[in-house]
């Protein structure tokens, strides 16, 4: 019996133009009805996570979220923070160095400070969302090496970060996670940093087991938590290490393909879907 649902955001639950459908709005309420616990996990910041929960209306008091790609485990309704993993300020500035070897922009986000850019530019630019997270241009050498961040992370073109992930120096491999969570993007976490691993406290704390746990993504950033999950979903549009290893493969995130597949896993009363899913559940 599935008892949790997890969710990546972008190229998943969002559509393309970072929307939710009314496909899937429809379909998470159909499970919440059914006493589903719905967990977002994403690599975002908490505030905007909390900020999409609110749109869905979400049960903040019986909720919790998994943010920045696993270095943070938050319950929504006094949001505390359950479990957390940081970097160091002197760690931040070691791959800023790497960083602006390679032709790369850099953004950190510090427990104290908030988002941190070494420049504005455009493929940071999304981790504003619409001014929800207010970001400061500062000098990454000049970190303080006792400061504590979240995660830091490479931004410019695929082609920079493509060269770059091939060279990233032995040091700095051994004391960061590396996840590519977007072809801009290049991201440095605590070594048990992760969607899975935060999706696998979050159960222990919890009491569900993995195989009553059904998880959905696109990237690679999601596949340990899909791992993870007794049943690991990949939209149509995941790449295709996901897909290779999914237990299940949906339509794409702008066909509502989180909808038809909580559809075949927890079919409403007599078996039909809300007007708003059209197309026909594929397998």
């Amino acid at each position: 019996m599935l008892r949790l649902a997890a969710f990546d955001l972008d190229g998943t639950l969002f559509t393309s133009a970072s929307a939710i459908s009314p496909g899937n709005r429809a379909a998470l309420d159909h499970i919440r009805r059914l006493g589903v616990m719905t967990v977002i996990a994403s690599g975002r910041p908490y505030e905007v996570i909390r900020q999409v929960m609110g749109s869905l209306d979400l049960d903040f008091a019986g909720s919790y979220c998994i943010a920045m790609n696993g270095a943070a485990v938050m319950r929504c309704g006094d949001d505390a923070e359950i479990a957390g993993l940081t970097v160091t300020g002197e760690s931040v500035r070691e791959v800023a160095e790497f960083a602006f070897s390679q032709g790369a922009e850099v953004h950190a986000f510090s427990l104290e400070r908030g988002l941190l850019l070494s420049a504005l530019n455009p493929y940071s630019a999304k981790e504003f969302f619409g001014g929800l997270v207010p970001y400061t241009v500062t000098d990454f050498l000049k970190i303080p090496a006792g400061e504590l961040f979240r995660k830091v992370l490479m931004a410019a073109p695929p082609e920079i970060l493509d060269r770059a992930a091939g060279v990233v120096p032995e040091g700095i491999r051994r004391r960061f996670r590396m996840i590519r969570s977007l072809p801009t993007l290049l991201e440095f976490l605590d070594p048990a940093a992760g969607k899975g691993p935060a999706l696998e406290r979050l159960a222990g704390i919890l009491g569900v087991a993995p195989s009553e746990i059904i998880a959905f993504g696109d990237e690679e950033n999601d596949l340990d938590m899909l791992r993870f999950a007794g049943t690991g979903v990949a939209m149509g549009n995941a790449s295709p290490i996901l897909k290779g290893m999914a237990d299940y493969v949906t339509l794409t995130n702008d066909e509502d393909g989180v909808a038809h597949a909580l559809y075949r896993f927890f079919p409403p009363p007599g078996g039909g879907a809300p007007h708003q899913v059209r197309s026909r559940i594929p397998g």
